[in-house]
């Protein structure tokens, strides 16, 4: 049974290849209504993959939960003093002598780049 239909497939793809070009008739003739089938097969072609992608399964459905009404807090605003921490940047400190001739390792330092400074911040304080 396999050998008919190899058999079968060659023949009828050797003669699909041996069909000549002058059995096709003019190439003018039939332009427009290729252009048509065209058209149609696009049309045809994105009604099927829309169909597909829009089934009710694939639709993404997007739920809005409405958080309702804040709860009133009682409490007042206060402006309250807050210290802002310095700020440093971490630089290497070279191998080196000190001053009495013994040879220092090099080390990583912390050297304040912005001074830390008290500023004036509004608090919520809340009352029970």
């Amino acid at each position: 049974m396999k050998k008919i239909t190899i058999i079968l497939m060659i023949l009828v793809f050797g003669l699909s290849i041996a069909a000549q070009p002058a059995f096709a008739g003019s190439k003018q003739h039939y332009r427009w209504q290729g252009v048509a089938i065209g058209i149609g097969a696009a049309i045809l072609g994105h009604a099927i993959v829309n169909s597909y992608n829009e089934s009710p399964a694939c639709k993404k459905v997007t739920v809005y939960n409405h958080p309702g009404p804040v709860p009133h807090r009682h409490g007042y605003w206060e402006i309250r003093s807050v210290w802002v921490e310095p700020k440093y940047i971490k630089i290497w400190n070279p191998g080196h002598y000190n001053h009495h001739g013994v040879w220092m390792q090099g080390q990583w330092k912390m050297i304040k780049n912005e001074p830390g400074y008290w500023q004036k911040q509004e608090v919520w304080v809340a009352e029970k």
